[in-house]
């Protein structure tokens, strides 16, 4: 299973991007019950990644050695997220990977298994672990591009086609040229929420996230992007329903930052002893989320952004 992932995340993550300007084929394949997908620039990421000196060189070579699978053939990756309320496990992942013609071929080597399976009509191959406890199965959208996952997520991405829904409305407006781009449609993801809980939605929601909760039901959609080398380093906009829905988001959004603010010392402290010495740059962006972070509102949009750390880097 750790193999599993770690083809999955290396693929996503440490693939090189080409053709940025052409719309990613996952566009037109996200499930109108998928609340969101996470997409990456590989080529600026694992640039930037080695500029603030994570070993990513190092973790590709290990990954081509033990799977035998040449990731870097791979030009852009994408993480599609499901919530299946009737599931043991609610979240499912289904990832796309877009490669050089003949990925077919690929697929044994990513999903570590070669036994044949059908999914959703489609002719593909079968993994010889499990991921959220359902097997792991792979196909292909187009010769290019290899599609793998959780099965009834798989299935679902399969059976899209061009339906659309919100969160394939939002991907498609998305600017995709950053290290990495996530984006959530908050309509789907409470309609899983209301699956999985019921009327006692409201009610199972402890005191201390009130706040929070209030916010998210004003909330329509966010759009978050990274981008290490620039000097914004972190940009999230949240789309409410109303101009009194943005202040709501805006207001909680300032109200965690304060929260992490008070929590600073204890969380770099907890990390430091945690995390080995590559993982570094990680305090620094929670360092500046607690001391940068600005707000901004424009109608029913509230836009934050976090600065770059001036000491970002080796």
């Amino acid at each position: 299973m750790r193999r599993l992932v770690f083809a999955a995340v290396a693929a996503l993550v440490f693939a090189p991007l080409a053709g940025a300007a052409d719309k990613p084929v996952e566009a037109g394949h996200i499930p109108a019950t998928f609340p969101l997908a996470v997409t990456v620039d590989a080529v600026k990421l694992k640039k930037n990644l080695v500029a603030l000196g994570v070993p990513v060189e190092k973790a590709v070579a290990k990954a081509k050695e033990e799977k035998q699978l040449d990731i870097d053939s791979f030009t852009r990756g994408t993480l599609l997220l499901s919530m299946n309320a009737k599931a043991q496990d609610v979240v499912l992942p289904a990832f796309v990977v877009t490669g050089k013609d003949g990925i077919a071929a690929d697929l044994p080597k990513i999903v570590d298994g070669d036994a044949e399976a059908t999914v959703a009509g489609k002719k593909g191959v079968k993994g010889k672990g499990k991921i959220a406890r359902e097997d792991m199965v792979g196909t292909t959208l187009d010769a290019k591009t290899a599609l793998f996952g959780a099965e009834s997520a798989v299935a679902a991405v399969i059976e899209a086609g061009a339906k659309g829904g919100d969160l394939a409305t939002e991907f498609g407006k998305a600017d995709l040229a950053h290290d990495v781009v996530a984006v959530v449609a908050m309509k789907p993801l409470m309609a899983a929420l209301k699956e999985k809980f019921g009327d006692k939605l409201d009610k199972e929601i402890p005191p201390a996230a009130e706040q929070f909760w209030a916010a998210a039901k004003k909330l329509e959609a966010a759009t978050l992007t990274v981008n290490l080398a620039e000097e914004t380093l972190l940009k999230g906009v949240f789309r409410a329903d109303s101009a009194e829905g943005a202040e709501t988001v805006k207001e909680t959004l300032q109200g965690a930052v304060a929260l992490l603010s008070l929590a600073l010392p204890q969380v770099k402290q907890q990390l430091g002893t945690q995390l080995p010495p590559e993982a570094a740059p990680l305090v620094k962006v929670i360092e500046a989320m607690a001391k940068t972070s600005k707000f901004k509102v424009d109608g029913s949009t509230v836009t934050m952004t976090v600065a770059r750390p001036k000491d970002f880097g080796k």
